[in-house]
């Protein structure tokens, strides 16, 4: 704890010989470790590992006892501690004379160097699976300056502290609110200044024109490419990608979603992607300084959510909503759950799977094979024909891939024959009237212009079209018939 001045006391002056004194050095050793090596903490801010264990070699060799000093392995390891943490008040912008030390601060201090070290380890795999590729013209700034800044995270600078503290907004360093992590705290408080920062900006540089090479965003970074500076270049990208310019144009697709957006029926627009539309219009609001809050999400869903099938939903939610009780995450997930269960998007989705049927001649059933956990979807034309005595009395279908493969001129070939041998339907029935099949086989073109030129003159009927292409195709009475029949 560091006490202040207002109360009128002293700040406490943290000196090396209380931190050796921490370190468990004696008083006699300690002096001699800071008269001989150590003076400041500016010399710990030069020492390495290596440099902490030749030290404390050297010092247990001496003849003289008085001069002799035995580190042991926990004193080395609390002394090389002593060393990351005033390295960290250096990385954290902070002054160590003016901080308390404990023992469990400098296990800490080690701690945090194996973070440092393992961020340098996994940059290679870290720094590939979060590269956001090119800033291109129909890329959203916003999207990629995210990813960008994650990038940067993955990459150690020249003291380990991530590059993205580079492009950080604030000059000055702060401290979080929250308590955040290692890194992110490194971040943060990372100093803008000194041979390191200047090294790491050329870094940072040269990875950002990487991103805008050959693209339109390279124009605003190329007047200070002399520069060498990765925080010149990413603040001259902010300044025009959220200028007034473009701030007016992102507002008015916000308000453009905001006026227009509802959800009626799954058919006129996905509930997934009335959601998806929301929430961009939420992030750009957010992005430009005028973030919906909890409760307002939660109305403005509530009250563009109109399909009839979810009124009853939408009223419990608000009930919770009026008692405080309810998120904007759990009236989101309430209301998909609905939906999933409802008719109007049941049949939505069937439209989307195909159905599934068996080959089958007049003889056979019509059966529905399971889909999904589901009765595959089927539509079909059962109709009585009066074909004579050699033809009898049974189903008829044409797969919807072979209908729309066929011609106008044929379609309506078709057409014409069955109206003549007494089937009544418009064209729209007829069409609606199609079997969809989740393998369909379609016909040749050779077999298509056979049908329907038979068809066309009256000569006969195909007792299944579909599967009889199907039987031609591996042999079998269904060859048969279609032969015969043509």
């Amino acid at each position: 704890m560091v006490l202040t001045a207002e109360r009128g006391l002293v700040s406490p002056v943290l000196t090396i010989l209380m931190a050796l004194n921490v370190c468990q050095f004696n008083a006699a050793e300690a002096a001699t470790l800071v008269k001989e090596c150590s003076p400041n903490f500016e010399a710990f801010l030069r020492m390495k590992e290596k440099d902490i264990s030749s030290l404390a070699d050297d010092y247990s060799k001496p003849s003289n006892a008085q001069s002799r000093i035995f580190f042991g392995f926990y004193r080395t390891n609390e002394r090389k501690g002593f060393m990351y943490w005033v390295q960290d008040m250096k990385r954290m912008s902070k002054d160590p004379e003016s901080q308390v030390l404990t023992s469990d601060d400098i296990q800490l201090a080690m701690d945090n160097t194996d973070i440092r070290k393992n961020l340098s380890d996994n940059m290679e795999t870290s720094s590939k699976a979060a590269d956001p590729g090119k800033l291109g013209n129909s890329i959203d700034w916003y999207t990629w300056s995210r990813g960008f800044v994650n990038y940067l995270s993955t990459i150690p600078g020249s003291t380990g502290i991530p590059l993205s503290y580079v492009v950080r907004e604030l000059d000055e360093p702060i401290d979080l609110i929250d308590n955040y992590d290692y890194l992110t705290t490194l971040v943060s408080r990372a100093p803008l200044k000194g041979t390191t920062y200047v090294a790491d900006c050329r870094q940072v540089h040269q990875l950002l024109t990487g991103k805008v090479l050959g693209e339109h965003a390279e124009e605003w970074i190329r007047d200070d490419k002399n520069k060498q500076n990765g925080r010149v270049d990413y603040h001259n990208l902010r300044l025009h990608f959220e200028g007034e310019g473009n701030v007016s144009r992102r507002i008015t697709q916000a308000e453009a979603i905001y006026k227009t957006l509802h959800y009626r029926q799954e058919r006129s627009l996905k509930f997934s992607a009335f959601l998806g539309r929301m929430q961009v219009m939420f992030q750009i609001y957010k992005q430009e300084k005028e973030e919906f809050q909890e409760s307002a999400k939660i109305r403005f869903l509530l009250d563009r959510v109109q399909a009839p099938n979810l009124q009853a939903a939408v009223t419990s939610l608000q009930f919770q909503h009026t008692m405080g009780t309810l998120t904007y995450a759990t009236a989101k997930n309430s209301l998909m759950s609905t939906l999933a269960r409802s008719p109007d998007y049941m049949q939505s989705e069937g439209r989307n799977i195909a159905a599934t049927t068996m080959g089958m001649n007049y003889k056979s059933k019509t059966r529905f094979p399971k889909y999904g956990g589901q009765k595959g979807v089927m539509h079909k034309v059962k109709s009585k024909f009066n074909f004579g005595k050699k033809i009898p009395t049974g189903e008829h279908y044409i797969d919807r891939v072979t209908w729309r493969g066929l011609t106008k001129g044929q379609r309506e070939s078709i057409q014409r024959y069955r109206e003549k041998i007494g089937f009544k339907g418009s064209s729209k029935s007829v069409i609606s009237e199609i079997t969809t099949l989740s393998n369909p086989i379609s016909l040749s073109n050779k077999d298509i212009h056979r049908i329907a030129e038979a068809v066309g003159n009256g000569k006969g009927s195909t007792n299944t079209i579909g599967s009889a292409s199907a039987g031609k195709a591996f042999g079998g009475k269904s060859e048969a018939i279609l032969n015969k029949t043509l």
